[in-house]
């Protein structure tokens, strides 16, 4: 009987040991940037996802460093990241366009990564790299897009990521864009 017992009670073993898993769902970008009167045409050629991992975008971890909770994105960064350039070009003054124009851009996202551990100050890390490779004429131009970030988060669940990766990601959208049509 003890026998069947354990048997039974195995599962329930396993899954509590189980490492956990949240999905994180990107708000769509909302620009909030002011027309700085850019009559440029800009073609966003591509937004090509070259991150190691391309399925977990932040951790959770313990005081010795042991992952207790990975997130994961619901959206495909490449779509997003390209929808938040478009809109951001054209809230600054710029004309996305489909053909042959004035810049014509291919992005690469190279990572996005963000842990949460500890109980300290500062307690949740994030960052983001994109590179933006702009073509002008017979001129190309490569340039890195890094953003940094901090932030307290007193409870240690797949929630505290989901503000704090829109406000990441957002900050490398308009950052991006404004060197975009800067170049």
């Amino acid at each position: 009987m003890k026998k069947y017992l354990f048997i039974a009670l195995l599962p329930f073993i396993f899954l509590g040991c189980a490492q956990q898993s949240s999905v994180l769902n990107l708000s769509p970008y909302n620009s909030t940037s002011n027309s700085l009167g850019f009559a440029k045409q800009v073609q966003i050629n591509s937004v090509v996802d070259n991150r190691q991992n391309k399925s977990v975008v932040a951790t959770i971890t313990n005081s010795k460093g042991d992952v207790s909770e990975y997130i994961t994105l619901q959206n495909d960064i490449s779509v997003w990241l390209k929808d938040g350039l478009e809109k951001e070009i054209s809230r600054l003054g710029g004309q996305v366009v489909s053909f042959s124009s004035d810049i014509i851009v291919d992005v690469e996202i190279v990572w996005l990564k963000a842990n949460l551990s500890g109980y300290s100050t500062d307690n949740l890390k994030g960052e983001a790299k994109v590179v933006l490779t702009i073509r002008r004429g017979d001129q190309t131009i490569t340039k890195n897009v890094a953003q940094t970030q901090t932030k307290f988060a007193p409870i240690h669940t797949g929630g505290a990521f989901n503000k704090f990766i829109d406000e990441l990601l957002s900050d490398i959208v308009k950052r991006a864009a404004v060197q975009i049509l800067k170049s």
